[in-house]
């Protein structure tokens, strides 16, 4: 389970790295040179994103066999709003990354809370 953060807490910075080229990319309308500069960016982004995704999904299924239903749930709210999110910054939406903060905040939060439950171990306060 604390392997299943460790990927939420890889894929939500490749999110937020993903995010950051990708607005940058939009920035750089006429600037033909900064484009072609970010072009190596945006590749490194999408595989990091891509890789930290494939690693979630390895410590998904391992979560699928060792945790309860409570724990399971939660990591499936933070995988589904992580891949919408990035969907939508590869298409352009560049406001989602923003305005999905705070939802996987609360989903991550909730994530750690079943966790914790599950594990035996007395909450202590709101991780956000």
């Amino acid at each position: 389970m604390l392997e299943g953060a460790r990927r939420i807490a890889d894929f939500y910075q490749s999110l937020s790295k993903l995010s950051a080229v990708y607005s940058t990319l939009s920035e750089a309308k006429d600037n033909d040179v900064l484009k072609q500069a970010m072009v190596t960016h945006q590749t490194a982004a999408m595989d990091a994103f891509n890789k930290a995704f494939y690693e979630f999904q390895q410590a998904q299924l391992v979560i699928s066999v060792v945790a309860g239903t409570e724990v399971q749930k939660a990591f499936l709210h933070v995988e589904k709003l992580l891949r919408k999110t990035s969907l939508k910054i590869v298409e352009g939406d560049l406001k989602v990354y923003s305005e999905a903060l705070p939802q996987l905040r609360g989903y991550v939060a909730d994530m750690l809370t079943s966790i914790r439950k599950e594990l035996g171990i007395e909450a202590q306060g709101d991780p956000s």
